[in-house]
């Protein structure tokens, strides 16, 4: 059986990593101006061939991708609970 996904858009990036966080930590993330930007971007500096990782921000675990660039992502919803970027 095939399942289907909804499409809830896209995420454009010009450059730097993407961060995949609970809605109801977005306050935490300061962005570029942040020590979890510096953080972020530093894990990626440090290995060049890596594509994601996971770091710590507002005392849980936070998915972040790196795109390599100028890059479009499309977000869509597996479940209420599961959501996939591609």
């Amino acid at each position: 059986m095939v399942q289907t996904m909804d499409v809830l858009g896209y995420i454009n990036a010009e450059g730097g990593p993407l961060v995949v966080i609970d809605r109801a930590l977005v306050p935490l993330w300061k962005g570029i101006g942040g020590e979890d930007y510096d953080r972020v971007c530093t894990i990626f500096n440090n290995n060049s061939e890596l594509k994601g990782a996971e770091i710590g921000i507002g005392g849980g675990k936070r998915i972040v991708w790196e795109m390599k660039g100028a890059e479009t992502a499309d977000v869509l919803r597996h479940s209420q609970s599961h959501m996939c970027i591609v």
